[in-house]
């Protein structure tokens, strides 16, 4: 008797999504040098890391969500100490996160910045942040897993920036590493937290005395297996939309930076656009082209677009900037 195609359908997909966890396994052992047998991956993959998975499809499942499974199984917590008090949350290394991730955050997104993207980029794990904006205000030394917009007093310090807030000043925040007092610098993850400071116009607002606060009396509630899923789906669809009004906010600083006519001139039959002119637009519209094309390749490669919406999405960058061009070798205007 032939078996049920959708039986078979689900397997196939099973085996697909579980090949994809093993393979990230065989190769985060072969990488970190753990020594590990045929064996020894395949039942560390079955019993650890593909139960977070199964029922997944396999393009579903991210490449950054199994290495995160996989550090939290290997890791035993680490008992830390905060003010003499005992944690056995694992905190992740500050220094191990990309500079680039840490720059050029809007000051009105900080929430969103901390709450989806960063927290997105090491959990399981816990890291250790502070805001100081300096005259504006400090949180202190908080955990990313119990930040809290209010509680943490991000809102007031939000506030205070918008209040003093001038036209053009363009306010961001930049993320360093920065050693914990009573530590040395020497690359062990208690050592160091991660500080984020204000800059406006360019000028950093000097960060006022740290303070290294506790705050483990938060109960964070234990997630189901069902409830990991969606929260990470959450994430990928948020993370998607600020990278949209991301690009949006910078095509619009783009626009204000552009020169602005003097005076109204009546049209006329022939272009007033001299041969130079044009050599330029057309120049700052290829720059144009070829910036938004390594964003969307950022996306890309950091699991925020899926390769279709990455393909569909490099056409109509290209299909805008060859518009624009022709209209520039025509003398139009665009």
């Amino acid at each position: 008797m032939p078996r049920n195609p959708k039986v078979q359908t689900k397997r196939k997909q099973a085996l697909k999504t579980y090949n994809k966890v093993y393979k990230a396994v065989k190769k985060f052992a072969q990488k970190n040098d753990l020594q590990w047998s045929i064996k020894e991956v395949r039942d560390f993959t079955k019993k650890k890391v593909y139960p977070d998975f199964k029922g997944e499809k396999s393009y579903q499942v991210r490449i950054r969500d199994i290495k995160a499974v996989i550090q939290t199984q290997l890791q035993a917590p680490t008992p830390t100490e905060v003010e003499g008090v005992q944690s056995s949350q694992i905190y992740y290394n500050p220094l191990l996160i990309s500079p680039s991730r840490t720059t050029g955050i809007l000051w009105f997104d900080l929430d969103d910045y901390l709450s989806v993207d960063l927290r997105s980029e090491v959990e399981p794990m816990d890291l250790r942040v502070e805001v100081n904006a300096g005259e504006y205000g400090s949180t202190g030394i908080f955990d990313l897993l119990n930040y809290q917009y209010e509680f943490t007093g991000v809102n007031e310090i939000i506030e205070s920036i918008r209040e003093s807030l001038e036209d053009d000043s363009e306010p961001e925040w930049v993320g360093q590493p920065v050693i914990r007092q009573g530590f040395t610098d020497d690359g062990q993850t208690d050592s160091y937290f991660l500080r984020f400071t204000l800059y406006i116009g360019g000028k950093e607002i000097t960060p006022t005395f740290t303070a290294e606060v506790s705050t483990t009396e938060i109960p964070l509630p234990q997630e189901t297996l069902e409830e990991r899923r969606a929260r990470r789906k959450e994430i990928t669809l948020r993370k998607k939309e600020l990278a949209k009004v991301r690009r949006q906010a910078m095509k619009e600083k783009e626009a204000r930076k552009r020169p602005r006519p003097t005076k109204k001139e009546k049209p006329t039959l022939e272009p007033k656009t001299s041969q130079e002119t044009r050599s330029k637009n057309v120049q700052e519209a290829l720059e144009r082209e070829k910036e938004m094309l390594a964003e969307s390749e950022r996306l890309f490669r950091e699991g925020i677009l899926t390769k279709k919406e990455f393909i569909a999405e490099r056409k109509e960058i290209m299909a805008t900037t060859k518009i624009a061009i022709s209209k520039f070798k025509d003398g139009g205007v665009v």
